[in-house]
Formats: C-alpha cells, sequence, structure tokens
C-alpha cells in the first residue's frame, strides 16, 4: 500500500537547475552554454565584447539602406536628365531641319526618327526582320528534312508510316522536338513488338522459362522419382549386362 501511494504522488516535471533566481531544464541550459560559447569565440576573434556587435550591426544596416536609397534617386535624376537632354536635342534638330542647317548624318537620324514616329520600317528593321525570317524557314526546312528521314527509318524498321503533316502535327501538341521520339511515342505498340521480336530472336531452341510459359508450349518432360525398386532393378541389369546374360 505505502508502494502504492508514493506512485500516485509522483509527478512528470522534467527535473530543472537552479542557476542565481531562475530555473532551466537541461535542454534550456545547454543551449545557453552553446550560445556563450559562440560569443566568447567571437569576442576572442574580433576582440570586442559581444554586446558592442548588434548595435554596430544596425549602424551598418541603417548606413547601407541609405547609400542605396541615395543611389537609386540618383539613378532616377540621371535618367530624368537624359529624357530632358533627348528632347531639347530633338527640338534643336527638328529647328535646324527647318533652317536647312542639318549636316547629311544629322539629316538621316531626323529621318530616321520621324519615320519610327510614323510607324515606318526603316532599312535597317526591315533588314533585321528578313534575317530572322529567314532564319526561321531554314530551320523548319531542316526540321522537314529530318522528319521526312525518321519516317522512312520507322517504315523500314517497324512496318509503320506516317506522313510529315501527321508528325509535326503531334510534335506541336505533344511538346516533342525530335521526330524520332515523337513517332516512336505515336507508335509505341508497334515499337514495343519489334523489341520482343528480336528478344525471342535471340534466344536459344529449346530454351524454356518459368515465367513466360504459354498455352501450347512444350514442356521439358518429367523426370519420374526413382524408387527403391527401380534402383535395384536397374543394378541387376547392369549386373547381367557386365556378365554377358
Amino acid at each position: 500500500m505505502d508502494d502504492f501511494f508514493e506512485d500516485k504522488n509522483k509527478t512528470d516535471e522534467t527535473p530543472k537547475v537552479k542557476v542565481g533566481d531562475k530555473e532551466y531544464t537541461q535542454d534550456e541550459l545547454s543551449g545557453l552554454v552553446g550560445l556563450g560559447e559562440t560569443a566568447k569565440e567571437y569576442e576572442t576573434k574580433w576582440n570586442r565584447p559581444i554586446k558592442e556587435f548588434y548595435p554596430d550591426y544596425t549602424k551598418k544596416s541603417q548606413r547601407l539602406a541609405e547609400l542605396e536609397r541615395k543611389e537609386a534617386e540618383r539613378a532616377q535624376i540621371a535618367e530624368e536628365q537624359l529624357k530632358r537632354e533627348q528632347v531639347d536635342k530633338d527640338k534643336e534638330l527638328a529647328e535646324r531641319q527647318e533652317a536647312g542647317k542639318l549636316t547629311p548624318e544629322e539629316q538621316r537620324s531626323f529621318a530616321i526618327k520621324q519615320a519610327k514616329e510614323l510607324g515606318l520600317v526603316t532599312r535597317e528593321e526591315f533588314e533585321s526582320e528578313v534575317d530572322k525570317r529567314v532564319a526561321r524557314y531554314r530551320t523548319g526546312e531542316k526540321l522537314i528534312d529530318d522528319t521526312r528521314v525518321a519516317i522512312d527509318e520507322f517504315k523500314e524498321k517497324y512496318g509503320v508510316n506516317s506522313t510529315v503533316d501527321d508528325v509535326l502535327k503531334y510534335m506541336d501538341e505533344n511538346g516533342f522536338r525530335k521526330p524520332e521520339k515523337a513517332l516512336k511515342d505515336m507508335f509505341e505498340p508497334q515499337v514495343d513488338k519489334w523489341k520482343e521480336e528480336q528478344i525471342k530472336k535471340l534466344r536459344p531452341e529449346g530454351f524454356f522459362s518459368q515465367d513466360t510459359g504459354t498455352a501450347g508450349a512444350k514442356e521439358p518432360p518429367k523426370r519420374e522419382p526413382i524408387t527403391k525398386d527401380k534402383l535395384k532393378e536397374a543394378i541387376r541389369n547392369s549386373l547381367f549386362r557386365s556378365r554377358g546374360i
């Protein structure tokens, strides 16, 4: 009975260690000791008390934020200044153009600027667009040629057939970039069947697999169990043969 009452009076409180006026668990105390060791290490390394670190860090962070703000303001002011200078330059250019005082190069620049404002295409823009379209055409032409080659290869190897338009459409709808991969996905059953046939050709004759048995397949003859009587008979026959009986 004493043991019964003693067990009921027990508590599940985690034991604590008292340090000064405060109590800490073992985990809390270990954490504080670890922080203290880290602080001591930095104080020794930088030869400064730990209490000076945070105020110094705060001052530097504020200083950095102030510099970033001023740099952003300077960049904005510089951009606005460039815009104003460009407006003044354009205005001066227009006045000189009306007075017929532009140099040939200035006249060309002025004409290009006016063309852009009117939505016209300059020679440089036209040539650039032509180059882009030619590059796209050549890329498309090569893709068509590669698709034709892939179709012929799949037809010869797997016995399947398709058209360039069908393959290109399938590539576009399913995110394929190479016609070979698109054809492999389009004719996956035929490709898998061809692979199975190649594996069968590699198997030696008379090879049987327990995992791939099929109806009607030949099975190796089962060996009859050797009994005591059959063993005696075999020994007796062997003795008779050796004596010429």
